[in-house]
């Protein structure tokens, strides 16, 4: 799946609305807020986390066995922190695997 991630969606919320503020981007202490400000982090981040679980588990119930999920990435460290203890945050997995292939093929 390719979805919007939090930047893309503070973009367009900030750029592309007459009135919402345009906010910094960390998981708020709380859902249910009272400033706009709040309101519009908890909207982006909590819905990112959630969006991100039910396509994990989407692709868990599809796969029918046991799975394990590697992030990667910018938000790699804040998702493998939000979808709990299975998941596993490789910063550099991407080269880690491309040193892996060179050591393979010599």
């Amino acid at each position: 799946p390719i979805a919007a991630g939090p930047e893309l969606l503070r973009m367009a919320l900030s750029d592309d609305t007459a009135q919402l503020p345009d906010v910094a981007l960390f998981m708020p202490a709380d859902v249910i807020s009272g400033t706009s400000e709040d309101a519009v982090r908890a909207g982006i981040m909590v819905g990112f986390a959630e969006g991100c679980m039910g396509i994990i588990r989407r692709i868990t119930d599809q796969l029918d066995g046991e799975t394990t999920v590697v992030f990667s990435g910018g938000w790699g460290r804040y998702l493998a922190n939000e979808t709990g203890p299975e998941s596993i945050y490789r910063p550099n997995n991407l080269l880690d695997g491309l040193v892996k292939l060179l050591e393979m093929n010599g």
